[in-house]
């Protein structure tokens, strides 16, 4: 249904895309995961047409929408977007303001020449098949994230396109409604049978869309195909090579079938996990799974309690985009932006060469420690 031969993309002589290759069957969803600035969101704009590749080929349904081979000065092909028949929601939600949702969903419909009758008969439906016949006369600015992001698709899905593009489609929402929405919106593009491609940084996305995951590190394929669960919890490699860092810790107490307390960093904390997994026990040894593009220098916010780790600075690395610190965690190396107001504060609690570092607990992650040592 969607074919990527071959795919690669630079900005300023750095590239973000090399060579990506893939394919997606009618119906199915494909997780994009890695690391951040690994290329993500620029596959899902070249796909969509928002951003032209250096060369590559992309067919949609069986129509090539961009063709360019190396070498080339000029695409063969290069079909604009409202061409291509794609769907496709952003980060942050793309509805207009100033419209009512029922507005935001007629838009689309009559920028295609739909018919009064075919467009009011395609609202009603699309409200009912989201869950959202309440809210057809609210402005944005009245809804929750949910409520946004699930309008946000159905406004993507409204000229029925066979492919859909979801860039960190749970990533603003609460985790509570974030779990609710992955099972709606399963159910959803199941019964659409439409194709879909999503981008995460969460691994809860990647264990509950597991059937074709496709990893890129440093914008190059390095996995492309099931991940099954076996595979997530029994090597820390493939957690780390998709962006993630995985602490040894002790459970200290299981709770209910998802949570546990378990010993890290300073003290002890609340994580989840996912039950398919069977692997709490009290006492038992498991991988504290951490996305290090939610570490920070000061406790968050918002969200749950945060967890405290201790890293180790080796070094403050001045770049075009800003300064960055080279820490480790538990002897895993990882890079984290900060600001000058932040440099500030940090050499105030830098001790031994060591700083502490905050994340909420809403964005940790557990998972067994089985097979540690495997190779992924």
């Amino acid at each position: 249904m969607l074919e990527v031969h071959g795919l690669s993309k630079s900005f300023d002589g750095r590239a973000v895309n090399r060579d990506v290759s893939f394919r997606a069957e009618k119906g199915e969803i494909v997780v994009v995961v890695g690391p951040n600035a690994s290329g993500k969101t620029t596959l899902l704009k070249s796909i969509a047409g928002l951003v032209e590749p250096d060369h590559g080929v992309i067919l949609v349904n069986g129509d090539l929408v961009y063709e360019k081979k190396p070498g080339m000065r000029k695409a063969r092909v290069n079909k604009p977007p409202y061409e291509r028949n794609i769907g496709f929601v952003p980060t942050e939600h793309s509805l207009y303001p100033h419209l009512t949702l029922r507005g935001n969903l007629e838009l689309p419909l009559r920028k295609r020449g739909w018919s009064r009758g075919d467009i009011d008969r395609r609202i009603r439906e699309l409200l009912e098949v989201m869950g959202l016949e309440e809210y057809g006369d609210m402005y944005p600015g009245q809804l929750s994230n949910g409520l946004k992001q699930k309008a946000s698709i159905a406004r993507a899905l409204s000229y029925n396109p066979p492919l859909l593009l979801l860039d960190e489609p749970f990533s603003a929402i609460d985790p509570v409604t974030r779990e609710k929405l992955r099972e709606e919106f399963l159910g959803l593009f199941r019964k659409l049978g439409v194709t879909v491609v999503m981008t995460t940084h969460l691994l809860e996305d990647i264990v509950f869309f597991r059937d074709h995951v496709l990893a890129l590190v440093n914008g190059r394929v390095v996995y492309n195909g099931e991940l099954v669960e076996e595979r997530i919890v029994s090597s820390p490699y493939m957690l780390e090579m998709m962006g993630f860092i995985s602490i040894p810790v002790t459970v200290k107490k299981c709770i209910g079938v998802d949570e546990a307390v378990v010993a890290a960093g300073s003290g002890e904390i609340k994580v989840r996990f996912n039950p398919r997994g069977s692997i709490c026990s009290d006492g038992g040894k498991a991988l504290l799974v951490v996305n290090p593009g939610f570490l920070g220098i000061e406790p968050p916010v918002n969200g749950d309690a945060p967890v405290l780790l201790e890293a180790v600075l080796n070094s403050v690395v001045d770049e075009l985009t800003g300064l960055k610190l080279d820490v480790e965690i538990e002897g895993k190396a990882t890079r984290l932006p900060i600001n000058e107001s932040e440099w500030m504060r940090i050499q105030g609690v830098v001790k031994d060469g060591k700083i502490p570092l905050y994340v909420s607990s809403e964005h940790v992650y557990l998972v067994s420690r089985e097979g540690e040592h495997g190779a992924g």
